[in-house]
């Protein structure tokens, strides 16, 4: 399974996340250590995507997504502890 993500408007660098705070930076770092699919569902659906429209993206079923941002948003909490 592969996710598009959007092009950051044809320029070459990538595009950065703004320096809010240490905790947003602590997000980010760790969702590396999520699984794939649980990672890409829980950004999507974070990104403002509901998750009707994250199952049809990630062409899964809808329970499917449900599930996998529910046990990515756990690993998060545990991970951040």
């Amino acid at each position: 399974m592969t996710v598009h993500w959007p092009s950051n408007g044809g320029n070459d660098q990538p595009t950065l996340l703004p320096r809010s705070s240490g905790a947003t930076a602590a997000v980010v770092q760790r969702r590396f250590a999520l699984i794939v699919d649980h990672r890409d569902a829980l950004l999507l659906w974070a990104g403002g995507l509901t998750y009707e429209q994250t199952a049809a993206v990630l062409q899964v079923p809808l329970n499917t997504v449900k599930v996998w941002i529910f046990r990515a948003r756990g690993r998060l909490r545990e991970l951040l502890g």
